[in-house]
């Protein structure tokens, strides 16, 4: 799961990854929960579920797609994956470069409404 910039790497690992836009790919062969679950091994498993239901809370899009695998999401759901598998390891500090690069404004707006609600409980 590197988040190194697709200008970085050769077009084959672009491919690969589908991680051309910039923006760290969720594990497109695993589902949304499972994506959360790697998200949080770094803590213990009684953490994963108020971890797992704060998350949903700020992208309730997940929570209807968590049996799908990551690779059927759209571009905006993939984003709220990646988001929230990041605050599944409970960081200090999240950098988002490009949150809206090939969003529809749709997607756009719900990504920054749940990094406005992240911010004013942090």
């Amino acid at each position: 799961m590197s988040t190194t910039s697709a200008a970085c790497r050769p077009p084959s690992a672009c491919a690969a990854d589908r991680d051309c836009a910039g923006r760290p790919a969720a594990v497109q062969g695993l589902s949304v929960e499972d994506n959360l679950r790697v998200g949080g091994l770094v803590h213990k498993a009684r953490l994963f579920k108020a971890d797992r239901e704060y998350v949903l809370s700020l992208f309730p899009r997940l929570r209807e797609r968590l049996g799908s695998l990551a690779a059927n999401l759209s571009g905006g759901e993939q984003q709220m994956l990646s988001i929230g598998r990041a605050l599944m390891a409970r960081p200090k500090l999240i950098m988002i470069d490009e949150l809206s690069l090939g969003l529809m404004p749709k997607m756009v707006d719900l990504c920054y409404d749940a990094l406005l609600r992240l911010k004013q409980t942090a």
